[in-house]
């Protein structure tokens, strides 16, 4: 029975199966006939075949439910396969859920790549600078060929060959020289997307971010070029003047840029008469300045991004200065020159200089003559060393390193709260760490001792001779009372009798007397190993630092190693002392001083010693700590190893030897490079050393450290071979020219044009110094005139006080050059009669500031003894400058500004006085003072407390301090012992004696005060409270 065949339906049972697979395609089949669809299904296959055309072939076929035919499939059958469909689609599903999940993951990290979004067409896409260096190669050696009559014809034939537009083409030929030139220089690869270089070649991290996929300069230009020139010549020209330039400077000046051209392009619209053309580009830029500037005061990530493209732009990188300095270039520039000078100054002096001239310097100058063939010149600085017993790197845990969270922490502190109530005896916790108990440990585990580091060259006053370099003897300081190694015998007496004074008191050793316990493991040291003392001598002083007492010994034990000696040490406040000005005299040492701050730059032990001795003392002793701890670990000990003498000792002595085996090339070349040897001792004259060094043309003058205009004057104060003195007014009276020019900056003259009448061939009060008075350091006219001007602008009080200290200043110069002389006049009278050795025996340094002793109650002047006396002398320093400090007209002439008139005290004027309000620091309530000063309601205390402080306070603060009024109870130093702090651990449940359990590391947070419950905070302040008035005695019952 022939049947209508549905073209509607034909493809119903292919989209069937296509969903549901073979088993959906069973159950399908038992709603139509499987006979007739077969049989409809072949006549319209056949109709599409053999009659195309008929407007039914393109139709598809369509089943129409028949009498089902065969045997009917049994319940369990229909059940199975409907389970067995129904898996099938959901593995379906989940199949096409997961094709969709990765279409769109790759679209999303498309443009991450480098690719580009969905249905969006690509760009233009350059070739690589190394690919277009062989296209440009290959077209040159067509062009040498002479293959081509025409150009026409040689951009077609390559267009064509290298499959690209022939306008490509021509700007390759174009850029032909850029781009050969970019792929040599980079050495660039031809797969910049796989390599950062080509094959064989090292570079750099700053050159491997230039691969190489574009020509340089290509991408995003700058909004405003011009903008950007303007802050690199602004960036250039700071540095230039040798000024520090910080991010936020730069950034800042380029914001100030851009709102001062937002000003202009304004300024610019506004004019009606601006025609369209013009007027257009100016809207777009001022649109542009508001968006950018918009952007910068919104967000802090845009400001960031700002300062790194203004660094790369102005060619900046930001980096830590291996000198950091205060000092302006003109300051550093007149110190480098002062330095210089006063060394060949101090050279002329001891190898030319006669010996009248020489007699003001040195106390037997025909001594110093015998000996000037050999004259020695060394160079000394102190270098501290740090000795420590601290432990090694070790490794640690990944649990050690995890930070404990804030919520963990919380926790763990409410159950060891709950615990702690609960009566619970085994607290577990991170919390609670056992900490290592360290009151057994030596003091001397971790401390500092001083190195002075001398370096000596000799010959440099023998003619035709070669001057040679060489580390001489070292000098370690290390801390006790005072005393050197070399006065006591081996059985511990002293050698030779020793007078010093020390704080105003007068301290004497005895030759023959015992020692003591003094310097006990140096001495035993000494015994054991006394070639170790061949190389360095050993002193004591309290601090471990070289004071006047220290320099002192070192001057006398140097004179009698060389008899004419000319040494450089850097502005230490004790080499400026009397005790040590008088040792250098009387030992013929003629000393020369490296100005302030400049010892990084002109100080040979500085730039060529201290680095790699600092160096190999860690070295050594890293290496002598860790065989020192794995001895004490296979002897089964759990202490931690402590360096000893023995091992400081020979780690100094080694770096020194290493030090020394080169020391002649280093020495040498590095005061050539410092510039200290330019000149050079001939003929009772100092002439440039290369003349009559000619080795020295291969160690040439100057470094990084040193500016080339520095070099310049180098040799510009030397007249007839002799160096004119040193003017060290020049530090202050640059210092003051400094100040001068910052105001000149900062309140410079609107109208440049105008006239103001000064006097010009005079100086302000405030800037005659020397230094200007003598036309060493000129100001210009124009400079002078604004000069006149800031002095006019200056306070009464601001102009009193600069010219006060500037007063200040010439009297203790003048202090010091009296003292030096008349000391100077006594010692050659008392070298009449006494040797050199003799006086220097007998001389008496200083060192340290007498403490304030309290009066007698009773008795006379003449009833205290002859060690108190000298207790309480003045040195003759002080003395003298406050001699001449009485005499004030000198004073008065040059202020010539009036006093500031006088002021109406208060009534709490001159009062004593008790503070009664709660001010921080909390321990100054109940504390009393005497008012100096109540103006406007506001008190001041001079000197108050332990600290000598002056406290500026309201007068409610304070009330007047009344005869009744009982004394008021002072708060305790807070000096807590190991034993107490445990005992408030326990009583706040922080302390466990249990060491069983595995510490949990806390996190470390910012906060000021450690979180902790508020009964723990109560124990603590409690426990604080009656330690402090356990102090007291009677008031422990209150509590």
């Amino acid at each position: 029975m022939a049947m209508e065949i549905s073209s509607e339906e034909e493809a119903a049972p292919d989209a069937v199966g296509s969903s549901l697979g073979l088993a959906g395609a069973v159950v399908a089949s038992e709603s139509s006939s499987s006979s007739r669809q077969g049989t409809f299904g072949l006549q319209a296959s056949l109709r599409r075949f053999f009659q195309p055309s008929h407007p039914e072939a393109q139709k598809p076929v369509r089943f129409l439910p028949g009498k089902q035919g065969g045997r009917p499939l049994s319940r369990e059958m229909k059940q199975i396969i409907a389970q067995v469909a129904e898996k099938q689609a959901l593995e379906q599903k989940a199949l096409d859920e997961a094709l969709i999940a990765r279409e769109s993951e790759v679209q999303s990290k498309k443009r991450y790549y480098g690719g580009r979004p969905k249905g969006r067409s690509s760009g233009r896409s350059d070739l690589p600078v190394a690919v277009r260096a062989a296209l440009v190669q290959e077209m040159e050696l067509a062009v040498a060929g002479d293959r081509f009559s025409d150009e026409t014809e040689f951009f077609s034939y390559f267009a064509k060959k290298f499959a690209l537009p022939k306008k490509r083409v021509k700007t390759l030929w174009l850029q032909r020289s850029l781009v050969k030139k970019t792929s040599q220089k980079n050495k660039l690869s031809r797969k910049p997307h796989r390599y950062t270089g080509a094959k064989g070649t090292k570079r750099s991290h700053l050159k491997r971010a230039y691969r190489g996929f574009r020509l340089p300069g290509a991408g995003r230009k700058h909004s405003f070029p011009d903008l950007v020139d303007k802050a690199r010549e602004w960036f250039n020209e700071m540095r230039s003047y040798g000024n520090q330039v910080l991010r936020v400077d730069l950034y800042n000046y380029y914001i100030h840029l851009m709102e001062m051209d937002k000003i202009r392009v304004q300024a610019d619209l506004s004019d009606p008469k601006l025609l369209q053309p013009k007027r257009t580009p100016l809207q777009v830029r001022l649109s542009e300045l508001d968006k950018q500037l918009a952007s910068q005061k919104k967000s802090d990530k845009a400001k960031e991004s700002l300062k790194g493209r203004l660094e790369k732009w102005c060619s900046a990188r930001n980096l830590r200065p291996h000198l950091v300095t205060k000092l302006t270039p003109l300051q550093e520039q007149s110190r480098c020159h002062l330095t210089w000078q006063s060394f060949d100054r101090a050279l002329w002096l001891a190898a030319c200089s006669d010996e009248e001239t020489l007699g003001k310097h040195v106390s037997k100058p025909k001594q110093f003559l015998e000996h000037r063939a050999s004259l020695a010149i060394l160079f000394a600085d102190q270098i501290p060393l740090w000795i420590k017993a601290g432990a090694e790197r070790s490794l640690f845990a990944e649990w050690e390193r995890k930070p404990t969270s804030q919520a963990a922490l919380r926790q763990d502190l409410a159950a060891l709260h709950d615990k702690q109530l609960s009566g619970q005896a085994d607290v577990d916790s991170g919390l609670v760490v056992q900490h290592p108990d360290s009151s057994g440990e030596p003091l001397a585990d971790r401390f500092r001792l001083t190195y002075e580091a001398r370096q000596v060259l000799l010959n440099y006053n023998s003619p035709g001779t070669p001057p040679t370099g060489l580390c001489y003897k070292g000098l370690i300081i290390i801390s006790g009372p005072h005393a050197r190694l070399s006065n006591i015998s081996q059985d511990g007496k002293w050698l030779c009798d020793e007078t010093f004074e020390w704080r105003g008191n007068l301290v004497s050793h005895k030759k023959g007397t015992s020692v003591g316990r003094l310097m006990e493991p140096w001495r035993a040291l000494r015994a054991q190993k006394p070639h170790l003392f061949e190389h360095v001598s050993v002193m004591m002083q309290p601090s471990s630092n070289a004071d006047s007492i220290i320099l002192s010994w070192v001057a006398q034990e140097l004179s009698e190693a060389f008899p004419a000696l000319l040494v450089q040490r850097d502005c230490l406040g004790a080499s400026f002392t009397e005790s040590v000005s008088g040792a250098h005299f009387l030992g013929n040492t003629i000393q020369t001083l490296v100005a302030p701050k400049m010892t990084a730059s002109l100080q040979l032990t500085d730039t060529d010693f201290s680095r790699r001795f600092k160096s190999l003392c860690r070295t050594s002793m890293a290496e002598r700590r860790s065989l020192g701890q794995k001895a004490l670990t296979e002897s089964g000990k759990s202490s931690v190893w402590a360096a000893s003498v023995e091992d400081i000792c020979e780690t100094i002595v080694s770096a020194q030897k290493a030090c020394a085996e080169d020391a002649s090339d280093w020495v040498l070349s590095g005061l050539r490079r410092n510039g200290m040897l330019a000149y050079r001792p001939l003929d009772g004259k100092l002439q440039p050393a290369e003349l009559s060094t000619p080795s020295f043309k291969d160690l040439p003058q100057g470094s990084a450290r040193l500016r080339s205009e520095w070099l310049e004057p180098r040799f510009g104060w030397v007249q007839d071979g002799i160096p004119s003195e040193p003017d060290w007014s020049l530090i202050p009276g640059t210092a003051a020219a400094q100040e001068l020019l910052d105001w000149d900056v900062a309140h410079g003259d609107k109208n440049s044009e105008e006239d103001y009448f000064c006097d010009m061939d005079s100086l302000p009060p405030t800037l005659r110094w020397n230094c200007f008075e003598s036309g060493v350091l000129k100001l210009p006219p124009a400079l002078l005139q604004k000069a006149w001007k800031r002095e006019a602008s200056l306070a009464v009080e601001e102009k009193a006080r600069i010219l006060a200290k500037k007063a200040e200043r010439q009297l203790v110069s003048q202090a010091k050059r009296s003292v030096s002389e008349k000391f100077k006049e006594a010692m050659r009278l008392k070298l009449k009669d006494i040797s050199r050795q003799q006086a220097l025996a007998l001389h008496v340094p200083e060192a340290g500031k007498a403490k304030a002793k309290a009066k007698p109650a009773s008795g006379k002047a003449g009833s205290l003894t002859k060690a108190l006396k000298k207790g309480l002398k003045k040195s003759s320093l002080k003395t003298a400058a406050a001699l001449l400090a009485g005499s004030q007209k000198k004073v008065q002439e040059l202020i010539s500004a009036p006093e500031p008139p006088k002021t109406l005290q208060g009534p709490l004027f001159g009062k004593q006085v008790r503070i009664v309000a709660e001010l921080s620091p909390s321990h100054l309530v109940g504390q009393e003072g005497k008012v100096s000063s109540h103006l406007s309601q506001k008190l001041t205390l001079p000197s108050f407390g332990l600290a000598c402080a002056t406290l500026n306070l309201s007068e409610k603060d304070v009330m007047p301090l009344s005869e009744s009024w009982t004394k008021s109870l002072e708060w305790q130093p807070l000096r807590l012992s190991r034993l107490f702090k445990k005992e408030v651990l326990l009583n706040c449940g922080l302390w466990c004696e249990d060491d069983s359990f595995v510490p949990e590391p806390v996190e470390v947070t910012l906060a000021k005060k450690p979180k902790m419950l508020l009964d723990q905070q109560m124990n603590a302040a409690w426990a604080l409270v009656r330690h402090h008035f356990e102090q007291k005695g009677p008031c422990s019952s209150v509590l």
